[in-house]
């Protein structure tokens, strides 16, 4: 029996530290991911082209990261970057609790297109629909 089925990880099993092993614990984090996506990407929203160096490493930094499908709904897109959108957090918010007359309001006073988002969506997918539409209950980050 290897030390894979026996739930160890071989390294560890040399070293004799005896760990237990998970395929999952091998991948990336989502912080790594948002990190690295921060060091590729220009730091400025995808839907209003707003600089977002300001909101680098303070308490809304993660709300920067937006995942176009929904983590719930599409667990296999959770890590894939290309999901992963960032935005200003306002717009963040304006997504999953701002309603529809919010985001037309937004939208004229700063040039952001939330249908951008749609447009993403089916780029990724090719067309799946989701129901994962700006401002649905349920739409999750």
């Amino acid at each position: 029996m290897s030390t894979l089925q026996l739930g160890i990880c071989p390294a560890c099993w040399e070293m004799e530290t005896m760990i237990p092993y998970s395929p999952a614990s091998a991948e990336k984090t989502e912080a790594e991911i948002f990190n690295e996506i921060w060091a590729e990407r220009p730091h400025v929203s995808y839907l209003s082209g707003r600089n977002l160096d300001g909101y680098y490493r303070t308490d809304v930094h993660f709300n920067m990261f937006h995942h176009v499908l929904s983590k719930g709904k599409f667990p296999q897109y959770k890590t894939d970057k290309r999901n992963i959108i960032l935005l200003d957090p306002e717009e963040h918010w304006l997504i999953h609790s701002g309603t529809k007359s919010m985001r037309d309001i937004y939208e004229k006073n700063t040039g952001a297109s939330f249908s951008r988002l749609i447009t993403i969506k089916n780029e990724i997918t090719g067309n799946i629909p989701d129901d994962n539409e700006p401002g649905r209950p349920g739409n999750e980050c």
